[in-house]
């Protein structure tokens, strides 16, 4: 398996394509199938240890909140950034932790106590 295979702006251009459309629900679907594939791939097949993996695997991660929080979707948001942070594959890499703690902090009116918590988490 090489990383060539997971390319996370492939799902985040497709993504983007279907939520200019006005079709949020279809760009969703596509952050979940490709999550739910390349962890398995990455559990299964091998792979969990490989960086380049981990790394694909966040920045989908990363991209499936900033969807939501751009669709005024804050809840969903906050889900997405919890189950990344939770992930078996990609849940311990800092790129992730550092963006849900700015997502509350740039929170309209900011969630400092949030984030606070997510950093000492």
């Amino acid at each position: 398996m090489t990383d060539t295979n997971y390319d996370p702006n492939e799902i985040v251009q497709a993504a983007d394509t279907k939520y200019e459309a006005g079709d949020l629900s279809g760009a969703q679907k596509l952050f979940k199938s490709a999550l739910l594939e390349w962890v398995d791939d990455a559990q299964f097949g091998g792979s969990a240890d490989d960086d380049g993996m981990q790394k694909a695997i966040s920045e989908l991660w990363i991209a499936y909140a900033k969807l939501n929080r751009k669709a005024k979707m804050n809840k969903s948001a906050a889900e997405a950034f919890e189950a990344a942070v939770n992930c078996p594959i990609a849940g311990s890499r800092g790129n992730i932790w550092l963006e849900y703690a700015k997502f509350y902090e740039e929170r309209n009116p900011p969630k400092h106590k949030s984030a606070q918590k997510v950093y000492l988490r």
